[in-house]
Parts: structure tokens; sequence; C-alpha cells
């Protein structure tokens, strides 16, 4: 994230890793949406 300006890391809590994007979990969907809608409100 050092070279990345502004850049900010955020951890998907769950167990699904990589794949937590892939909509299998209900909960790590609903982390990213918000993490998304809060990104592009800025």
């Amino acid at each position: 994230m050092q070279h990345i300006p502004d850049g900010e890391l955020r951890v998907i809590p769950g167990i699904w890793g990589h794949l937590a994007g892939g909509g299998a979990d209900p909960d790590a969907a609903a982390f990213i949406d918000a993490a998304l809608r809060e990104h592009l409100a800025r």
C-alpha cells in the first residue's frame, strides 16, 4: 500500500480467501459492497 497514493487495505473477514468476492459468502459480499459504496461516495 505504500506505493499507492491514498491506498487503503481492507481485509475481507471470513474463510474464503481469494474466493471471497465470488458471491459464495453473503457477509463478504456485503463487506465488499459497503467498501465500494464508501469509496465511490468520496
